[in-house]
């Protein structure tokens, strides 16, 4: 399913760490004209992991 909207993404159920990444990448695409790093991800989270940010990050792309 394609969301069209902030509104529509949001109504989908995700964890905290979910919605917070989320949150990091729609910021940083309307900042910035495209996405963030792995990197810059964990920067703004405070994660120590780019495995469990990558993860975050897969379960996210397979929500849609």
């Amino acid at each position: 399913m394609k969301y069209t909207s902030i509104d529509q993404c949001l109504e989908i159920p995700m964890t905290p760490k979910q919605k917070l990444i989320f949150m990091v990448i729609d910021e940083w695409w309307k900042e910035f004209g495209y996405g963030p790093s792995i990197d810059d991800i964990m920067f703004q989270t405070g994660d120590k992991g780019r495995g469990n940010v990558l993860r975050t990050v897969k379960a996210l792309c397979e929500l849609g």
